[in-house]
């Protein structure tokens, strides 16, 4: 229910304004590091968690006034995420620390 929630936020704010294509490129990478984990390519889900994370982290500072509880919420969601694929594919704990 919170997912479908987020998920009809998200229509609303891409409609609405005009910050909403950086939000929805990042969004867009954690989707298909989505589907990448699900495929077995890990790498690639690896690498669009992290370049959505970064990128999400810099709208935050950039632009802190846009639906920060949407961007929190994709933020949190994309870091739990890598962190999962982290520890299912064995990564020292201490480089999981530097990726935050």
């Amino acid at each position: 229910a919170l997912k479908k929630a987020a998920q009809n936020e998200t229509s609303a704010i891409l409609r609405s304004d005009p910050r909403r294509l950086v939000y929805k490129r990042y969004y867009s990478m954690v989707q298909d590091g989505e589907i990448a984990e699900l495929q077995g390519n890990f790498k690639k889900a690896i690498e669009n968690y992290k370049t959505a994370i970064a990128g999400l982290k810099a709208l935050q500072n950039e632009e802190p006034d846009f639906y920060p509880e949407v961007v929190e919420f994709r933020l949190k969601d994309c870091e739990k995420r890598l962190k999962e694929v982290l520890i299912e594919q064995g990564v020292d704990e201490s480089i999981k620390n530097k990726i935050n």
